[in-house]
């Protein structure tokens, strides 16, 4: 299960800090089991939509090969601005957020990223269920080692506190809560994020019982 000592560190030219796993962000998903520490640039993706055919790619003149996809919203309702643009057989795809996340998730893949975060404008980590979150993780993690994941969880997947977006996006031209207009999609300059993985052994209670078939020896 996920250990109280995760912890994701963000740095800048100048600057450098953590930020502690369960007051600062959640962990839905940490990626490969074997592999400790992730790290990258941050590309500010907006929705991370791409229906080139109707005039929508939030990743076009976008570097994301190698870096963190900053998600506005992974699995809410499209805004309004996107939408209008989409016929209804194609908002569709996007009702269910399970099917949005899926279809960004595949998209921030295609483009090379190596993980998703997600920002919402007023989330408190505080508020958030550990046990949900403990279900999650420990579902995820003991089926992508089985190579099963029903999940189909395929890159780690953190949320944001509010209170850590202004940090991350300090020195930056744009935030995307403090726009007017702020589906505006660019790259952070001067920003790496790393996240450092650490789990904890848990028992899982297992009984074997034995019932005879009727039919059989």
């Amino acid at each position: 299960e996920p250990d109280p000592k995760i912890k994701i560190s963000v740095s800048g030219k100048t600057d450098n800090k953590e930020f502690v796993f369960e007051k600062d962000f959640i962990l839905d998903y940490g990626g490969p089991y074997d592999i400790d520490e992730i790290s990258g640039g941050l590309v500010f993706v907006g929705n991370g939509i791409k229906e080139s055919e109707y005039g929508i790619n939030d990743f076009k003149g976008l570097n994301l090969k190698g870096k963190w996809a900053i998600v506005q919203n992974l699995a809410g309702k499209l805004p309004s601005e996107i939408e209008s643009k989409l016929p209804n057989e194609v908002q569709k795809k996007y009702g269910s957020g399970t099917e949005k996340r899926r279809i960004i998730e595949k998209n921030i893949k295609e483009e090379g990223g190596i993980g998703i975060i997600t920002i919402l404008p007023n989330f408190k980590v505080s508020t958030w269920n550990r046990n949900v979150m403990k279900n999650h993780y420990q579902y995820s993690l003991i089926n992508s080692r089985s190579g099963l994941n029903p999940r189909e969880y395929s890159m780690p997947r953190i949320f944001l506190d509010s209170s850590m977006i202004s940090y991350v996006f300090s020195n930056e031209r744009f935030n995307p809560f403090d726009l007017a207009n702020p589906y505006k999609t660019f790259e952070l300059k001067n920003r790496q994020l790393t996240l450092h993985k650490s789990y904890q052994q848990s028992t899982i209670k297992t009984e074997n019982i034995v019932a005879i078939i009727e039919g059989t020896d």
